[in-house]
């Protein structure tokens, strides 16, 4: 084998003396035809002829001592080897021993076509002559130069084919026994194959010298292998590779499966076995041990090996180091597996507004990903400021109940929360944190954890951590991947919190809307767009409004309402059309459906069109805004200013685009509440028909009955009724409204012959149709007198079967009929066909009327009783919810606001009237705001009376001076010179005479006195503080419901003040009374019982729970 032993260009190829590799070749082959002729073993011959050409003896010297020592073992007198030359069709002389120069020259060359070489090449089979050749069989040149005596021509076979010719000479006859021939047989078998090779082994030798520059330029170890899985060339750079040198992998004490891993070595295996035996192409990457004891990934690519005519003679291929691809591999894998969790986190919290399912999802997530045993995520709470774990994975409980809450600062997780930093505890039991740790998180075998802050725009919200059970060396990757979950953690949190607050501030404000009666949820539509049009007015301070509905045909814009000292009577009924031609910015608001500002409307192309300057003529800015429901449109809402330097801005367009979308839901409960009516009138009218129908049972006056009132209920000029004769399959007229009775006397047809009845009666359903004049139902005399228009022809069915079908005919253009008669008309053919059938039917449809009405009645009647069981300890709970949003998230803005308002009246102190007027009014509305928030929060406090000494009259007074008395109102006062003290909490009893102060102010807005009395109650154990007023008074009805939370007949407040100072003074152990007359004032009475501090009810400075906490 030649091989580089070292990458200087100039180095000499190492090989052994010729001589002696000719000397060890000659002693072998006299063993090996010994061995092949006695025994039959195979073998010897072709690996001595490998053995020899490994050791670079030319093949040309090795095939000549091979003819020698089998000239000699054979006693033969010469032997010559012809080779195949596929291309040209002969045989070539290789080698021969004995031959003369002339007969060297002789047959230096052969035609296989000609005998008896087609027969050794074409057939494989031996030929053996004993005589000359026959004439015409042997080639000229052979005749006159081949010795007298036995040749034999033996074909040289290797895998299945034919490469060359072996012959042997005898110069005198010769007899070849038969052991001798299988001999010669297997000879030409055995040095075909070991020809073959040793060509093979030549043509690599002849084409490394090209290839040598490139394998010592490449880094790839090149290999090459022959079919029994012998090495036979090794790259130098198997040493960078592998650790090995060429000369071990050569004499085969290294070998690729060897140095492959366990694991990888069959799949190998297998591959070698593919390539040498099929000549597969492939690639595979396995596993490999380098000499060094290092595991490296091996990447070997192999392709098969053919000779020139195409024959398969081995394998050769590549092995490349890939082990830094399969890091690298491994890398892309830890970040694709990182953004995958990354992205399932994501995924979870946009799919999701739960927070418990947010926290759940990424807590598993974290523990797949960082491969950790347990973990925990604990959430702030933002009012006591603690940690509280709100998710867990794999912590026993009795570690839970010892990390359930910390208080910020307070151990890691506290740490970690309050100063938004990250922790890494690689090692807890050498930790500084051990120390402090609760000896059931010690005794769980806590060794390794990660915590890492879960913040939202700069606010730590909880912290997330992930736990080991052994020592673990946390990476800055663990790091960056947990704060990356974190704080998508921490933003989806957030969002949830504010969807919460905003649901809960919406739910807060619809309860709000409810109870006022602003919006007139029963007034008619002419009310409801009057109070539209005050709104925009008063509240949002337009110059001047209109409002366009759009008509049922969506075909042009009708004026419905309107306001401003420029706006025309006219512009009610106004039409505009619905016309993209038609340039007119309100109209454009309706067709693109979005709100348009028209800062000119005067050089504004879009009111080009002089009607479109009607509705708010000399306007100097308008804004037109689509009111929408949903994908509906209703029509369009035009505001604008008069004054100069007064522009519609874009929040002025969101909120007129808000309030659009108000009037819209306002305008569509008002055409369904008219609609209601609508069916509520015709359900109403249907009960009529069926009182009146049920009067007779008379089957004619019965049908009259029907048609007369199908007439009235539908407005139609023409109803008739036919009945079914089923044997017959007639249809008989029996009865007609507006024409002569006698038209339908005797009037029968086949029910075929109509086309709407026979559908009718196919569906069971009515059939509305546009063009009737057709149908065969009509008799041909009347055609002529009306021109019917529409027709719905109603099929009159009881228990599945046809009884008779209506006819509700139009016969003008004026009304048509539409949806909803169709399907009054269905439940009215309901009614009818109950009518036509028989007494017991009636009866029996009458008892279950009644039934209904009782279950009605009943069912009312427990509805009433339900809502009587409502307590106030129920409204107390959904205050209390209402009043943990509004505590702390409107006082802080209205602070803001009352500050604002304060520093702007100290610093506008000569400014207009108006301004300071609009001050004060922004002060009373948030003091107003901050009163009733305070009601809320007095209903959600849990906190206890103090049961002090109370003087009342030092109370009252001290009260009194804190009330801003308006100067239209007189005070009097009476207080008993001997009224004892009282024990009880002095700040709430204020609280109880501010409000009833309050109210009684509120009573008296022109003018009226205002009385307060403290005096012996009429039993001496108790005291009375009476507020009196002279104000509008309390209708009788109301009396006993002003106590009542949320009642109020007052357009401000939420009806709480009253309930509070009841429950005030009930925890007090009194009762609070009310007496009133209708514009002759109010007296409220608050009785408290009058305690000594020898009383066994009082404890000095002992507080107790209030009634309501």
């Amino acid at each position: 084998m030649l091989r580089k032993t070292s990458s200087s260009a100039t180095e000499k190829v190492i090989t052994a003396p010729m001589t002696e590799q000719l000397s060890s070749l000659r002693e072998v082959l006299d063993e090996s035809y010994h061995m092949l002729e006695m025994s039959g073993r195979r073998g010897g011959l072709r690996a001595a002829i490998a053995s020899a050409t490994a050791r670079d003896v030319e093949i040309r010297r090795i095939l000549a001592t091979v003819l020698e020592r089998l000239v000699g073992y054979l006693q033969a007198s010469a032997a010559c080897i012809h080779l195949l030359d596929p291309h040209e069709d002969v045989l070539t002389l290789k080698a021969q021993s004995g031959l003369s120069g002339i007969a060297r020259r002789q047959l230096s060359s052969l035609d296989i076509h000609d005998p008896p070489m087609d027969r050794v090449i074409a057939r494989r089979t031996s030929y053996f002559a004993t005589e000359r050749w026959p004439a015409g069989e042997p080639p000229p040149q052979l005749i006159a130069h081949l010795p007298r005596g036995l040749t034999a021509m033996l074909p040289l076979a290797s895998r299945n084919r034919v490469i060359g010719t072996l012959m042997i000479i005898y110069r005198a006859p010769r007899f070849f026994p038969p052991s001798r021939t299988r001999f010669l047989i297997a000879l030409g078998c055995e040095l075909g194959r070991a020809i073959e090779d040793a060509m093979l082994i030549d043509k690599l030798r002849d084409s490394e010298a090209r290839h040598r520059l490139l394998l010592e330029s490449a880094g790839d170890l090149i290999y090459g292998m022959d079919l029994n899985g012998h090495t036979f060339y090794v790259s130098p750079s198997s040493k960078a590779i592998t650790g090995y040198e060429p000369d071990e992998f050569l004499s085969g004490s290294v070998t690729p499966l060897r140095m492959c891993v366990k694991e990888d070595r069959d799949a190998l295996k297998a591959m070698f076995r593919s390539a040498t035996r099929e000549g597969t192409r492939g690639t595979m990457e396995f596993r490999a041990r380098r000499k060094d004891g290092q595991e490296v990934w091996l990447s070997a690519t192999w392709a098969p090996l053919r000779d020139s005519a195409g024959v398969h003679r081995g394998i050769q291929g590549t092995v490349r180091d890939v082990s830094a691809n399969k890091r690298a591999e491994e890398e892309l894998r830890r970040r694709n597996i990182e953004l995958a969790a990354i992205n399932a986190v994501a995924s979870t919290l946009t799919e999701s507004i739960d927070p418990d399912q947010m926290l759940n999802r990424t807590i598993d997530v974290v523990l797949e990903v960082i491969a950790a045993k347990a973990g925990r995520i604990a959430v702030l709470l933002e009012d006591t400021r603690t940690l509280r774990t709100a998710v867990s994975r794999n912590i026993p409980q009795r570690v839970l109940d010892q990390i359930a809450e910390f208080e910020l600062g307070d151990e890691w997780s506290g740490m970690v929360a309050a100063t938004g930093e990250s922790l890494a505890i690689e090692d807890f039991p050498s930790s500084a944190y051990v120390r402090h740790a609760h000896p059931a998180i010690v005794e769980w075998g806590l060794r390794a954890l990660l915590s890492v802050p879960i913040r939202s725009k700069g606010r730590v919200l909880g912290v997330m951590e992930v736990v080991h059970d052994v020592p673990h060396r946390f990476t800055g990757r663990d790091l960056d991947l947990l704060s990356a979950i974190a704080n998508q953690l921490g933003l989806a949190l957030d969002n949830a919190r504010l969807y919460e607050h905003m649901r809960r501030e919406a739910r807060d404000l619809g309860i709000l809307h409810r109870s006022t009666s602003d919006l007139l949820p029963l007034a008619p539509l002419e009310s409801k767009l009057r109070h539209i049009m005050r709104t925009l007015e008063e509240i949002f301070g337009y110059d001047g409004g209109w409002l366009g509905l759009v008509d049922e045909e969506g075909t042009k814009l009708v004026g419905a309402a309107g306001f401003g000292r420029e706006v025309p009577d006219d512009t009610i009924g106004l039409e505009l059309p619905l016309d993209p031609t038609f340039r007119n910015a309100a109209v454009l608001a309706v067709l693109e459906r979005k709100p348009n500002v028209i800062p000119d409307p005067p050089h504004d192309p879009r009111c080009a069109d002089q009607r479109g300057s009607v509705p708010l003529r000399g306007a100097r800015c308008l804004a037109n805004a689509p009111i929408l429901s949903g994908d509906r449109i209703f029509g369009v809402l035009t505001v604008g200013r008069y004054a100069l330097g007064a522009p519609i801005t874009d929040r002025d367009i969101e909120l007129l685009e808000t309030f659009a979308s108000h009037v819209a839901i306002t305008i569509e409960g008002a055409r369904l509440l008219e609609d209601a009516r609508r069916r509520a009138d015709q359900a109403a009218s249907l009960c009529r028909i069926a009182s009146s129908l049920t009067q007779t049972l008379d089957v004619q006056d019965v049908l009259d009955q029907i048609v007369a009132d199908a007439a009235n209920l539908f407005s139609v000029e023409i109803a008739s009724l036919f009945l079914f004769d089923e044997a017959a399959g007639d249809l008989i007229g029996r009865a007609v409204v507006g024409l002569e009775a006698s038209a339908l006397d005797n009037f029968r047809i086949p029910i075929s012959l109509s086309m709407t009845a026979r559908e009718a009666a196919r569906t069971l359903g009515p059939v509305l149709v546009h063009e009737p004049s057709e149908d065969g139902r009509i008799p041909e005399r009347l055609l002529g007198r009306f021109a019917i228009t529409s027709s719905l022809t109603v099929p009159i069915v009881l228990r599945d079967k046809l009884l008779g079908v209506l006819f509700l005919d139009h016969v003008s253009n004026i009304r048509r009929f539409s949806q909803s008669d169709i399907d009054l008309a269905s439940r009215f053919a309901h009614q009818a066909a109950a009518a036509i059938g028989n007494a017991r039917l009636f009866d029996q449809a009458l008892r279950r009327a009644h039934q209904l009405a009782e279950q009605i009645e009943a069912h009312a009647q427990e509805l009433e009783d339900t809502r009587s069981q409502l307590t106030t300890s129920q409204y107390l709970a959904w205050l209390g919810q209402l009043a943990a949003g509004l505590g702390h998230e409107i006082r802080s803005p209205l602070s803001v606001i009352k500050n604002a308002a304060y520093y702007l009246k100290t610093q506008l102190v000569d400014a207009d009237t108006t301004i300071r007027r609009h001050l004060e009014m922004i002060q009373q509305e948030v003091a107003a705001s901050e009163r009733i928030i305070g009601h809320l929060l007095d209903f959600s406090r849990g906190r206890k009376l103090t049961h002090l000494p109370v003087n009342l009259r030092d109370l009252i007074e001290s009260t009194i001076e804190q009330i801003e008395i308006p100067s239209h109102v007189t005070l009097t006062t009476h207080i008993d010179e001997d009224l004892p003290s009282i024990i009880g909490d002095s700040e709430l009893l204020a609280r109880v005479i501010a409000n009833l102060t309050a109210n009684a102010l509120q009573a008296m807005p022109a003018s009226g006195v205002l009385t307060i009395a403290a005096l012996r109650g009429g039993d001496a154990d108790r005291a009375e503080i009476r507020v009196s007023d002279t104000g509008e008074g309390i209708p009788t009805e109301n009396l006993d419901k002003v106590f009542e939370p949320l009642f109020t007949t007052k357009s401000r407040g939420m009806g709480l003040g009253l309930p509070l100072c009841k429950m005030l003074v009930e925890a007090h152990g009194g009762a609070i009374t009310v007496k009133s007359e209708v514009s002759r004032g109010t007296t409220f009475t608050v009785s408290l019982p009058v305690r000594t501090p020898s009383s066994p009810l009082y404890e000095p400075g002992e507080p107790t729970e209030r009634a309501d906490s």
